[in-house]
């Protein structure tokens, strides 16, 4: 459908696109998740470290340490 899509123009290729489309959606994939995960931290003045994208779901103890 797509390689008849393809050199066609005006309505036909518009109704090539269609089918394809609606093939896609209807037989081989109805759904496709997607998600954009946001994740919080809190953090004291006491403590010194500084979330960053990588931490944002894994937090190493070991680089947390307390203000002096």
């Amino acid at each position: 459908m797509i390689e008849r899509g393809m050199p066609a123009a005006g309505a036909e290729r518009t109704e090539a696109f269609q089918a394809a489309f609606a093939r896609i959606h209807d037989d081989l994939i109805a759904d496709v998740f997607m998600y954009h995960m946001v994740g919080y931290t809190r953090v004291n003045p006491r403590i010194e470290w500084e979330p960053s994208l990588a931490t944002n779901s894994e937090l190493n103890i070991a680089e947390v340490k307390f203000a002096d």
